[in-house]
Parts: C-alpha cells; structure tokens; sequence
C-alpha cells in the first residue's frame, strides 16, 4: 500500500502548543511513518505552512527549522500558504481575526495526487473543519482518507466524515523529533535553543562540591539572561531518582571531579538518551584518571614528565627520575591533594595527603618552568593563558583563593610558540576522544620544551576559571561561551 501524508503545520503545531517548546524540533517524516502501518510505502510527505517575513526571532526560528527539514526529510516538501487581515470574524466578532489561506493548497495537492493515483490512502493531520470538503471528495473518488488529529485540535465533524480517525498522542511526538545537530555543507543546523529545556548540573559529592556549585550558579545566571527555559540541579550522589522525574531535553553539566567528570553522570544521561555537554563517558573517565591518560599520550609519543604510580598499601616501585617530585591524586582535580616533594624523606607524608582522596597517588618529576593552559573549544584551540602563581606551582589555593595569582592573555609566546602549544593541546584533547569543549595544562621548561600536565572535561566555569578568560580574549562573552558550549553537543 503506498500512503501520502498531508500536514497542515498550523493546525499541528497550534495542537501540540500545550506542551510549550519541548516537540517543536518535529520530523515530520518520522511522524508519518509512525502514524502509518509498519509494512507500507510511504510515497511522500507533504507540509503546509506559512512564509513568515521579517527578522524577529520566532521567524529566524522557523526559519532554521524548516532548513533543517528540508536537508534531513527526503521525502517532504513544504508547501507555503501566507497570511491575510480577515474583514470580520462572523463568530466572534473579533475585529483583528487572521485567516492563514492555505486550505486551498491543501484541498488542491490532495485532489490532485488523487486523481494522478499517487496513493492508496492518505493520511491528513489536521483537526480543521474547513478541510471538510477534500476530505469529502477523496471518499467519492474511492480513496481512503485517515485523519490524525493533533493534541487539543479535535474535529468531531472531520472525524466522521474521513473514512476512520486516529489521534496523534505525546509519544508520536516524543520519538519523531529531528537529529538535534544536522550537517550540511555549509555546517551544521542545531536546534535553537530557545526550544529546548536545559538542567545545569552542578554539585556533587567531590572535593570540588563548591566550585562546582559556583560554576553551575554562573551558567545557570548566563542561561536565564538570554530568556532559556533552565533549571538547575544540585546532584548529591544519590538524588538522581528526583532529576529524571523532571522534563528536560539538555544537561549543561558543570560537575567537577569524581561523579561528574569520570564518566559516571555522561553514563547515566546516556543511558536515557539525553544530550548534554562535553566528552562521553569513556573519554571522560579516561581524561579523569590521571595515570591512564599520560598512559594514552604516552602512545600517541607526546611529550610527558616521567611517573609512577604509587597505591595505597602496596610496595612502591624504585623511583628513577631525580629530585623535586610531584605527588598527586590519580582521581581528583583542581590541584586537590597535591604536594611538591624536594628531598625523599617528605615522600610518605605527600603520599599520604593523596592517598585521602584516592587509593592510587601519582609521582611524577617536577618540571621546572612555566605554567599555560589551552582552552578548547569545539575542534579549536582558544588564546593561550599563562599562569603565574606565589606559591610556586597552580594549587587549589592559587586557583580559587588567591589575589596573588596572575593570568597572561596574550601569553607572551611568539605566535609561532602559541601556534605549537595550541596544536599540541589539539592532539592531546582528541587523543583521548575528548568533545565539546575542555583544557589542557602545560609546563614549558627553560629550554622551551612543553610537557603536558593533564585535561580537564569540565573546567571550571567561575570568576577566576581559565576557559571564560580565554574566550574573551578572542571576543566572546561569557553567556556566548555558554551558547557555544551547547551548541558544540
């Protein structure tokens, strides 16, 4: 059986207007074949909407929208009506009543991919009465005509009249919405944002608890000022039940350290089939274990300080490298936990401040030199940032605390040297298949040579935190580094 599907978009699009923006992003293709028996051909897919013109959003909206149907429906065509100033409503009275006149596009494509035998039977989604008279005249030609009615768009005069009727319920909606990015050859097509419902997860159960609240505060302030339906959620470790009884389409997640930055949270979103932002959950738990990803940049040749590790309550292996060393938690971030060891003696108490937060500590050579960060963003590298710090190396005291700690952006590399870091930072960030957005840290040494230290998947985002900086030393604002982020999913 070969089926053509006939969508009057006003009438869909006012019907499922109850459920805000959230089933906006709509394939309408998808819909059809829903609607339609699994074994049947469906020949074409027809929507009928209005030209809106002007430059407001709500028409740069649709505008995007219906670019993004066109590339990803093969088999749709959109059919445009146009908008007219009625004299009077005969009902209501209503002195500025607007009439969309696309009816008669309607009744015409069907009439006549009736008469051309295009179809067995047709499908009209659409609960106007107006469309009473196509409908009516397909039944004389012999062709069955199925009208699906859209939520809150109920005609009982079009269901009795059509050969049988069905309703489009939620569901239809639910699984019939477009790929959130579409590729094209000009880039991609994202799902505007003011369409969807973001949740900016922040907290946790870490030690970086209060930077993350922080960061997921300033995300949430940049969401909210630019008019994007958010919430935040303050996870605990162990309130996930009351997050998914809550709608949303997108997770912002500004976790940090375990839970939120291993791969745990991007697990259970995935699991859902819920967006959100930055690497997925193995790259994730990769970047978040220290020792494995110098493991995985160690194949790829990239220039690493040498390490072991040590674990709690097992023999440590003879260490090699010389004096001062670095003792540090495999599993925690923001510098928590970290000691800078000059003589062998002051080993067993850096391992021990470690081993508080982690079972595994790493004891890498100090590098003497300076500290840069790269930003990333998408697939490019942002201005480089150095760090220059009192306490002689970037602890969570100089991270958060301290007045004392400077931030260079321009760096003061030449741009041949800025180039190189940032290419490196490039090659380490997809390395571990990290996405979206992240940071990796550098020392460069007095022979200009750049070790890389570690990635971050999810920077801190606060007043004093180094991705925001780096952005706005190329032009772009806190709230746009937000919007960018989510568009990077």
């Amino acid at each position: 059986m070969r089926y053509c599907v006939y969508i009057d978009g006003f009438n869909l699009y006012n019907g499922i207007r109850q459920f805000g923006q959230e089933y906006k992003w709509l394939d309408v293709e998808l819909l059809a074949q829903h609607l339609i028996e699994n074994n049947a051909t469906l020949v074409q897919v027809k929507l009928f909407t209005a030209k809106l013109n002007g430059n407001n959003e709500k028409i740069r909206h649709q505008g995007i929208y219906l670019k993004a149907l066109a590339k990803h429906c093969k088999k749709t065509s959109i059919i445009f009506g146009y908008f007219s100033k009625a004299r009077k409503c005969k009902h209501c009275d209503h002195k500025n009543f607007e009439e969309k006149q696309t009816d008669v596009n309607i009744a015409c494509e069907m009439l006549k991919d009736a008469y051309l035998n295009n179809f067995d039977i047709a499908y009209l989604v659409s609960g106007d009465s107006d469309l009473l008279y196509p409908v009516n005249e397909l039944k004389k030609l012999g062709k069955t005509i199925i009208v699906a009615m859209p939520p809150g768009r109920i005609s009982q005069k079009l269901s009795k009249t059509a050969t049988t009727s069905i309703r489009i319920n939620e569901t239809h909606l639910k699984n019939s919405q477009l790929p959130h990015r579409i590729q094209t050859a000009r880039g991609f097509i994202t799902q505007p944002l003011k369409w969807q419902k973001i949740v900016v997860l922040m907290g946790g159960n870490s030690a970086e608890r209060v930077i993350s609240l922080n960061s997921g505060e300033a995300v949430y302030n940049a969401l909210k000022s630019q008019n994007i339906d958010c919430f935040k959620f303050d996870w605990q470790g162990d309130n996930l039940d009351q997050l998914w009884r809550q709608k949303f389409d997108t997770a912002f997640i500004v976790l940090h350290g375990r839970g939120g930055e291993d791969g745990y949270i991007q697990k259970q979103l995935e699991n859902r089939g819920i967006r959100y932002t930055g690497s997925d959950s193995n790259a994730s738990h990769n970047g978040m274990d220290k020792a494995r990803t110098k493991m995985i940049w160690k194949q790829h040749n990239l220039t690493l300080a040498a390490s072991i590790v040590a674990s709690i309550n097992q023999p440590i292996e003879p260490i090699d490298f010389p004096l001062p060393w670095v003792v540090k938690p495999t599993l925690e971030g923001s510098s928590i936990g970290i000691s800078k060891v000059d003589n062998q003696t002051q080993l067993n108490d850096a391992l021990t401040l470690a081993w508080q937060h982690n079972s595994h500590a790493l004891v890498e050579q100090w590098i003497k030199g300076d500290e840069y960060t790269v930003a990333i963003l998408g697939d490019k590298a942002l201005p480089v940032v150095k760090i220059i710090t009192e306490q002689g190396f970037y602890d969570y005291e100089s991270k958060y605390h301290s007045n004392e700690t400077q931030y260079l952006c321009p760096c003061g590399l030449s741009p041949s040297q800025e180039q190189a870091l940032q290419a490196i930072a490039l090659e380490a960030f997809f390395a571990i298949n990290a996405k979206g957005w992240g940071r990796i840290d550098f020392i460069i040494n007095h022979h200009n040579k750049p070790y890389l230290l570690e990635i971050n998947t999810v920077p801190g985002m606060t007043s004093h935190s180094l991705v925001p900086m780096a952005a706005k030393a190329m032009g772009m604002n806190f709230n746009e580094l937000v919007v960018a982020i989510i568009n990077e999913i």
